[in-house]
């Protein structure tokens, strides 16, 4: 008989090959932080704020937009995948921080949304079993924080265009990651 912790792991890495790792909805936080980051060279800091957090809205529909083409199944269906509405669900708790830090002080924002949807990641790794997703939210994490300091005058700027290279770096690790998988459940299988 099989354990627990066996069957898990054939099941992670049974959905991470089926939903593709998801990939269209990192591509959409791809497009996400690409467009505030740009968007930060033109508009006021107030502005930006209302048009970043709106946006936000934006990424769940264009990742599924960008699942067929991507071939990526963001909504497969998996025994642990039940485990994404309470991920999400804490993700979005960050949101009465950013909120209240932005009446505060607007240059809070960025490091709040940067960091603040990003707190599912963990959880999306450990569903999929994939290293790279857990990799993302470190790297995602401690750029920003050290951005938001080092580079005051580019929190509204740098720092999404980073958040962004983050993701695009990720979508190809995920692929990759993915890759493997198939390569030695293929070995496996001869």
């Amino acid at each position: 008989m099989t354990n627990l912790a066996e069957l898990l792991v054939t099941e992670k890495r049974n959905f991470l090959i089926k939903a593709n790792g998801g990939i269209g909805l990192p591509a959409a936080g791809f497009i996400y932080w690409l467009g505030v980051g740009i968007a930060g060279f033109y508009l006021t800091p107030q502005t930006w704020y209302g048009v970043a957090c709106f946006a936000t809205g934006l990424i769940f529909p264009l990742g599924i937009l960008l699942a067929k083409p991507l071939k990526s199944d963001v909504l497969a269906k998996s025994e642990i995948s039940s485990v994404l509405f309470p991920a999400l669900i804490s993700m979005l708790m960050f949101w009465p921080l950013a909120i209240a830090g932005g009446m505060l002080d607007v240059s809070f924002v960025p490091l709040a949304i940067g960091v603040g949807m990003g707190l599912h990641w963990p959880v999306i790794g450990w569903m999929y079993g994939g290293k790279s997703f857990m990799a993302h939210a470190f790297v995602r994490t401690i750029g920003c924080t050290l951005i938001w300091f080092a580079l005051p005058a580019h929190r509204f700027t740098i720092l999404p265009l980073y958040v962004a290279f983050v993701y695009f770096v990720t979508v190809l690790a995920i692929k990759a990651e993915v890759a493997i998988v198939k390569k030695k459940i293929n070995r496996a299988v001869e």
